[in-house]
C-alpha cells in the first residue's frame, strides 16, 4: 500500500477512531474533526480539544477526554500507537512509528519522484508577488535571497497543482530608473498615466 501523504493517513486514522469513540460514548455523530498539533511531541503528534463537546454533553472536559481516549483506543488503526487524555480536556494521539516508517518507505520506493506530490483540492489561481532586486542599487544578499524565496514558493505551489498568475515588476523597475535619472538631473518626474507610484 502506497500513500502520497503518510501523515495524512495517520490524521485520517485518528479522525476515524475519534468519530467512533464519540458515537460510542455520546451516541452522536461528530462532524468535522479538527485535530491540532500538540505543543510537544512528548504529548503525542495530534490532539483534539473536547471543550465544546463537553459543554454540550454537560460534563467536565477532562472527564470526557478520558472516556473518549479509552473508547478511541479500542478503535485505533495500525498507524496509531496510543490514545490518551491530556491537560484539561484533550485527546492526544501517538503515531506508531514502526508502521508509519514502513508506509513512508514503501510509498517512496513505489512512487519514486511522485512521492510527496499532494495535489491541491481544488486548485486555486495564486499570484506570488515578491520583492525583486532593486535596479538602482548593487545586488546584495538580502535582495537576492527574497527573489530566490519567491521563486521557490512559486515552484512549490505549481508542483501542488496550483495555477500561478503572472505579474511583471518590469514597469516598477523602469519607473525607479526614470525617477533616479530625473532626480539626478534635477528635473521633475511626472507619473506615467494611470499608474500608482509610491515614493
Amino acid at each position: 500500500m502506497a500513500s502520497l501523504n503518510p501523515f495524512g493517513e495517520f490524521r485520517g486514522s485518528c479522525a476515524l477512531a475519534l468519530r467512533r469513540a464519540v458515537r460510542e460514548v455520546l451516541g452522536e455523530e461528530l462532524g468535522e474533526v479538527r485535530l491540532q498539533d500538540t505543543p510537544s511531541l512528548e504529548m503525542g503528534e495530534l490532539g483534539y480539544p473536547c471543550f465544546d463537546l463537553a459543554k454540550r454533553a454537560g460534563v467536565k472536559p477532562r472527564e470526557l477526554a478520558e472516556q473518549l481516549a479509552a473508547a478511541a483506543s479500542k478503535h485505533a488503526l495500525k498507524l496509531i500507537k496510543g490514545v490518551e487524555a491530556a491537560g484539561g480536556g484533550y485527546v492526544n494521539f501517538r503515531v506508531n512509528y514502526e508502521e508509519f516508517n514502513k508506509l513512508t518507505l514503501e510509498s517512496i520506493i513505489q512512487m519514486g519522484g511522485r512521492y510527496g506530490e499532494v495535489p491541491a483540492e481544488p486548485p486555486l489561481t495564486i499570484i506570488v508577488e515578491h520583492t525583486s532586486v532593486n535596479p538602482v542599487h548593487p545586488i546584495h544578499v538580502g535582495g537576492a535571497r527574497n527573489s530566490v524565496l519567491g521563486d521557490c514558493l512559486a515552484r512549490i505551489l505549481v508542483k501542488r497543482g496550483q495555477r500561478l498568475g503572472d505579474t511583471s515588476m518590469l514597469m516598477t523597475s523602469a519607473i525607479k530608473w526614470r525617477r533616479r535619472l530625473m532626480a539626478s538631473s534635477k528635473q521633475v518626474c511626472p507619473s506615467p498615466k494611470g499608474s500608482r507610484i509610491s515614493s
